[in-house]
């Protein structure tokens, strides 16, 4: 069985994905940013799971730290 990188894996399961264009961090900081500030009729239009997506949820919240 052939593994997928995570950009295949997300274009497998029907979601659109292109790979960065750089690896910048203010570029891919705010390109994050602008999903996470995005609402919808009032409500936030990402929301995570704190079951489904712990660790994703602790990077959000405090555990990620962009070391210089």
């Amino acid at each position: 069985m052939e593994e997928l990188s995570c950009i295949g894996e997300l274009n497998s399961l029907g979601i659109k994905t292109n790979g960065a264009t750089t690896n910048d961090p203010d570029i891919r900081i705010s390109s994050v940013r602008y999903f996470l500030n995005s609402m919808i009729d009032g409500q936030p239009a990402y929301l995570l799971s704190r079951e489904g997506c712990p660790v994703l949820r602790k990077g959000f919240i405090n555990g990620y730290v962009f070391k210089r």
